[in-house]
């Protein structure tokens, strides 16, 4: 019943889109000679003091793009005339994945071309956009940071620049051209994330070429977690995508959203710490969920047309930029003061498992017994802590460690002894990060009788599964834009 002493998965606030705009600036410079050098110093100041007020970086969605029309064609990285998969396979003609570095293997490189179908990234970029490939592209795979930043270099970037970026990003597009570092994508979901949201990237430099950052990027985070979501779970995708949002709320409350059109010049003047790409998708999301792809689609294919971008959103969705950005900030500031109102637990548990469920709901410090067995389970936590559903209610059990007020618990509790990779465990669960009105599947732990804990992304544990996380808190704002999501992917 012991609650898990590291969870983990809490997110801290990320600073890397804010090297969005940097890294493509600092590039230019490059080219520009002895006198732009005070401007280059001036520029890896600011980036340095924001990495050193970041102690980690989200997981997710962490990309950096070079628009080819904003680079001098000296910067273009050399496309061969004609490319092919290194394993031959006709759905990946127009796509060529090689190993960079001396480390990468061939079987990595299997590995991303198998995903690059399994996910169908191009499918979902081009569904989301209404646009394809004119042209080949490059899937540079580097298996660590050295050889990340290698490959980073010989994209005429410098050397204190492709340090900084190799050190915190996942990935990284110029022209037809995506870097990826394996060491930085270990999961399936982020790599997933990682190769669709660089596809968009492409597709964009091969048709468009410019357009706003802010849409550039939350398309590219939008089409992301669609690729997240064909590897993951229900509830870790759904676990992930209320805790990548919760991370805006939080610079929501404090009253410090940037607006939108105006997120390039902010990154430059280093006035903001947090991550614009979130806020981005967001963005996103609220305007599909509110008009469809089709007017994305619309608005994309006007400046296509190198219609003013201005002209086109209006165009496109019946209202100015800034009308939307006012909307939007609306919607952010009234998700971000939802009370937390209970939610709906489903919880299947096969015969592989006897024993109870302890559970500590949110800013208790009672642990909360049900004595369960084989069958499906619906656990409703009030906003009280109080629980209600069709099982059998054990005592009630202090908790030594104190109430914590942003996270639910359930502890599992075998009456058979279990083992984890062979070792006897002592206790193990699952985490919920909960705030906001929003319930988060976080992890699920394993401790050990020799000290380590292990954690997992996978909701399920020694024939106990998490199969269902619904809030009552129906009326968050935020929900109709997680529908949006999950409504363009099925």
């Amino acid at each position: 019943m012991n609650q898990s002493q590291d969870r983990g998965f809490h997110l801290s606030i990320s600073v890397v889109a804010i090297f969005v705009t940097m890294v493509s600036v600092l590039s230019i410079i490059n080219q520009c000679g002895p006198a732009m050098s005070k401007v280059e110093e001036q520029v890896d100041g600011v980036w340095r003091s924001l990495a050193s007020h970041a102690t980690h970086l989200s997981g997710i969605a962490r990309s950096v793009v070079h628009d080819g029309s904003r680079v001098p064609a000296t910067l273009a990285a050399a496309m061969p005339h004609k490319v092919v998969s290194a394993s031959g396979n006709k759905a990946l003609a127009n796509i060529h994945v090689v190993a960079v570095g001396s480390d990468t293997t061939a079987k990595q490189v299997q590995h991303v071309e198998q995903l690059i179908q399994r996910v169908g990234v191009l499918s979902i970029v081009s569904h989301t956009v209404g646009m394809s490939l004119q042209k080949p592209v490059t899937i540079e795979i580097a298996d660590d940071e050295s050889d990340y930043q290698a490959a980073l270099q010989k994209l005429a970037m410098t050397k204190q620049s492709a340090a900084n970026l190799a050190e915190d990003t996942g990935g990284f597009t110029q022209n037809s051209t995506i870097v990826i570092p394996m060491n930085q994508n270990q999961s399936e979901g982020d790599l997933a994330n990682t190769l669709t949201h660089e596809m968009t990237h492409v597709v964009f430099n091969q048709n468009i070429g410019t357009l706003p950052s802010w849409l550039n990027e939350g398309i590219a985070v939008f089409d992301g977690m669609q690729g997240q979501k064909q590897v993951e779970s229900a509830v870790t995708f759904a676990g992930d995508e209320r805790q990548l949002a919760e991370t805006i709320l939080d610079v929501a409350q404090k009253h410090q959203l940037q607006p939108l059109f105006a997120d390039e010049q902010v990154i430059l003047d280093g006035k903001t710490s947090y991550d614009y790409e979130l806020q981005d998708w967001l963005a996103v999301s609220d305007l599909v969920s509110q008009h469809g792809l089709t007017a994305i689609q619309d608005d994309l294919q006007m400046m296509q047309q190198h219609v003013n971008e201005s002209t086109a959103f209006i165009r496109a969705f019946g209202q100015p930029e800034s009308t939307f950005n006012a909307s939007l900030t609306a919607l952010l500031n009234k998700a971000s003061t939802t009370k937390n109102q209970g939610v709906q637990l489903q919880c299947n548990v096969t015969q592989d498992f006897t024993g109870e469920l302890e559970i500590l709901p949110q800013g208790t410090t009672n642990w909360q017994g049900l004595d369960v067995s084989d069958g499906q389970y619906s656990i409703d936590v009030q906003a009280d802590g109080k629980l209600s559903g069709q099982f059998k209610t054990l005592p009630v059990v202090k908790d030594n460690n104190g109430a914590d007020a942003r996270t639910l618990y359930i502890s599992l509790l075998p009456k058979q002894p279990e083992t984890y990779q062979g070792k006897k465990v002592i206790n193990s669960g699952f985490a919920f990060d909960v705030h906001d009105g929003l319930y988060a599947f976080e992890n699920a732990w394993v401790s050990l009788k020799d000290g380590q804990t292990i954690y997992t992304s996978t909701p399920s544990l020694f024939g106990v599964s998490i199969t269902g996380v619904r809030e009552a808190a129906t009326g968050n704002a935020l929900l109709p834009l997680f529908a949006a999501q999950e409504k363009v992917s099925n």
